[in-house]
């Protein structure tokens, strides 16, 4: 996880902060769409920064597309706040990697 978290500090950092200092949703799904395409060369369908909220209704089938949106929707529960900071942001980076990777053995 701390291998992680160093390869996404640089993109982190410079993303707009909100005044508890963590990132929005928006942010956090730009982020992690960045850091598959670059590292990854993935392009995950309902990561995909398209300017919608993490909420917006999609026709293609909840595991392959809201499953992010169910990871997010639950760290933030369970954190009891609305912004993640970047331990948070690689833990749904690190959480959604190993989703991909199950459903490739599978």
């Amino acid at each position: 996880l701390a291998q992680l978290e160093d390869v996404l500090r640089p993109m982190y950092e410079s993303l707009p902060k909100q005044k508890d200092g963590g990132i929005d949703q928006g942010m956090a799904r730009y982020a992690l769409s960045r850091y598959f395409l670059a590292h990854r060369g993935w392009h995950i369908a309902g990561i995909a920064y398209d300017g919608q909220s993490w909420n917006a209704s999609s026709s293609t089938p909840l595991l392959k597309t809201q499953m992010p949106s169910f990871i997010i929707e639950t760290l933030e529960e369970h954190l009891a706040r609305k912004h993640l900071g970047l331990e948070e942001l690689a833990v749904l980076a690190a959480t959604v990697e190993d989703l991909v990777h199950n459903e490739a053995l599978q």
